[in-house]
């Protein structure tokens, strides 16, 4: 029962993420983009400014590590309990936007917006960077592919609610959305509540030790590892605040046609997650990375291709987003496996949270110049970018080399 609380953690924190995740990416992108009009670079700017804290995770490890809060249970707990409580908060405020109607107050409500989303930003960090931290721990209990997986399943889950049950009510009024959003957070405290480190022998980190980090990273394997984690959210990043402007523009999509066509997508997601899971323990994980990797750079290479042709018809676009879709699924559990299983437990937190900086940073990098492309562009960039991730997954070792490096 014990060990079934951390499943637990790990489902329902991911859970919250995605749900938030979806809101404050897919929805606020269309909002801003078709709704509010804001231009695209500011937009670009507003989200790479606003999602910061994420590379701030390559920090946020080492501080949970040395730094505990008093009078809370837990080492990382606290921290993801504080975060799980900003999220909430903060999210229910992104309604703010609506009164750039007013000229006068345009450059001071982007102001106060940024500083709103900036906090959210850094509440869900913390309950990621926190989450991450005891899968690497706990990894050591369990496999890495089952931690992955819960992973997955939280996120796919909290991807549905939103699309299913959110989409209406922001359909009707974005800042009544917004607000129950907030509200349906805190159901993070819960899973939060359950959860205790010290039942688990989770709590105990050892001395930070600077010169066992810099053994680590000096690794080959690492190394590409990081190579391979700043291109694994590029593409992603690059269509973050922009994708929701091109199917409104291309094929004219409502918010409630998003919707239901990312439901249908998340369904390809779902059988993607479950091949992977019972077959990814019988595949080599670089062959699972390199064929899910390519699953992603066929799709946006058929969209860059056709796409300046005018030949990228709804069709088309649609079932090589649910092809992507599947590689998303197996990508996802198959980076955060090699990620826990190179992410040595002795020196707790710090090398999961600096792969999943530096993964951030590539991210916030894609977002804040995909205000200034135009749309064409972007699809070829990312195309591009897509195929420059194939290359670090030569080098990187196998799972059973990964697993044998850290004990």
């Amino acid at each position: 029962m014990k060990s079934s609380r951390a499943g637990y953690l790990f489902f329902g924190i991911y859970f919250v993420e995605a749900m938030v995740g979806y809101v404050t990416l897919t929805i606020l992108s269309y909002y801003l983009n078709n709704v509010l009009l804001i231009n695209p670079i500011i937009i670009g700017i507003l989200g790479s400014v606003s999602l910061l804290p994420m590379v701030l995770k390559v920090f946020l490890g080492p501080f949970m590590d040395r730094f505990k809060i008093p009078g809370l249970s837990g080492r990382r707990r606290p921290y993801i309990l504080i975060g799980t409580i900003l999220n909430a908060v903060f999210v229910s405020l992104f309604f703010l936007p609506q009164l750039i109607v007013f000229p006068n107050a345009f450059i001071w409500v982007l102001v106060v917006f940024v500083i709103i989303w900036f906090l959210q930003s850094l509440g869900i960090t913390l309950m990621d960077v926190g989450v991450d931290a005891i899968g690497t721990m706990y990894k050591q209990q369990k496999s890495s592919i089952k931690i992955s997986v819960l992973m997955f399943l939280g996120t796919t889950a909290g991807g549905m609610i939103p699309t299913i049950f959110l989409t209406p009510i922001f359909m009707i009024s974005y800042p009544l959305g917004f607000i129950i959003t907030g509200m349906l957070s805190l159901l993070g405290l819960f899973f939060v509540q359950i959860f205790r480190e010290d039942e688990l022998g989770l709590d105990v980190v050892p001395a930070f030790n600077l010169q066992a980090v810099k053994t680590e990273f000096r690794k080959t394997p690492v190394i590409f590892a990081l190579i391979l984690a700043f291109f694994l959210l590029f593409d992603k990043g690059l269509f973050e605040f922009t994708l929701e402007r091109f199917v409104f523009i291309a094929y004219g999509l409502t918010l409630g046609d998003l919707a239901l066509i990312n439901l249908t997508i998340m369904f390809g997601a779902i059988g993607g997650m479950i091949f992977g899971y019972f077959f990814m323990k019988k595949i080599k994980n670089k062959i699972v990375l390199f064929v899910t990797a390519a699953s992603f750079f066929v799709p946006e290479l058929i969209w860059a291709t056709l796409l300046p042709l005018g030949l990228l018809s709804f069709p088309i676009f649609y079932v090589t987003s649910i092809i992507s879709a599947v590689g998303s699924a197996l990508y996802t559990m198959a980076y955060m496996a090699l990620y826990l299983d190179l992410s040595n437990p002795k020196i707790g937190a710090t090398m999961i949270a600096v792969f999943l900086a530096v993964a951030n940073l590539g991210q916030v990098v894609a977002i804040f110049i995909s205000g200034f492309f135009p749309l064409i562009v972007i699809f070829i960039m990312a195309a591009i970018f897509s195929g420059v991730r194939l290359v670090p997954l030569a080098v990187i070792p196998d799972r059973n080399q990964t697993e044998d490096s850290v004990e």
